[in-house]
């Protein structure tokens, strides 16, 4: 199978503090899934944000598809879902989405109506385009977690990687156990168990701590 990412020789460390992540060296190939579990506060989040390139590795490389993370520079080949916290703004639902578009052009990039229609697309995928003009301060975590996944998706990354998705909802479970979602599924961050038939996700639960 083609390595669909590999991360070689990761280490990290916040300011001047002791390396929380070191030597991490590990490959994922397409259809594959992983799952990074631990206690709180071990790293998997720092992980996670160092795969994506939304920090910088202090040395060591993450690689898409062989094309190396650069610094400061999300890798739009990646679909990032955050953890769903609930936000303070009032942006809309289909505007969240179509930041996932206009953010990895550059911070002042005027989304166009294809960006739009994509938006719409996306969402109406993931089953919630009735929320398109709900306020995102207005949701509930398992509304704004299918609002995340849809801004994940409309770049039609090679990789999906989620942190801690904490807000599992029957909707939510059906998403992310759809054919056409799951082959972009790449890491997972949490305790995590998956049941599979075949080598299809039929569904998932949460362990203890570990």
């Amino acid at each position: 199978m083609n390595k669909i990412l590999e991360v070689q020789g990761g280490c990290f460390s916040y300011a001047q503090s002791k390396l929380l992540l070191h030597d991490i060296t590990f490959s994922l190939d397409r259809g594959q899934v992983m799952a990074v579990m631990g206690r709180n506060g071990i790293g998997k989040t720092t992980l996670i944000k160092c795969i994506v390139g939304i920090l910088n590795w202090n040395s060591g490389y993450s690689a898409i598809d062989g094309k190396r993370s650069q610094k400061n520079k999300p890798m739009k080949e990646i679909g990032y879902v955050p953890q769903a916290h609930r936000v303070s703004f009032n942006y809309s639902v289909r505007d969240m989405v179509v930041f996932g578009k206009t953010g990895h052009s550059s911070f002042f990039a005027t989304p166009s109506p294809k960006d739009y229609a994509l938006a719409d697309q996306m969402l109406e995928r993931i089953g919630i385009h009735n929320l398109r003009d709900h306020p995102c301060n207005e949701l509930s975590g398992g509304q704004l977690q299918l609002v995340y996944i849809a801004r994940a998706l409309i770049n039609s990354p090679q990789l999906l990687v989620l942190d801690e998705q904490d807000y599992i909802t029957g909707h939510t479970e059906q998403v992310m156990t759809d054919a056409n979602i799951q082959k972009f599924f790449g890491v997972y961050s949490h305790s995590v168990e998956f049941q599979y038939k075949g080598n299809k996700i039929t569904s998932f639960s949460f362990l203890d701590e570990v």
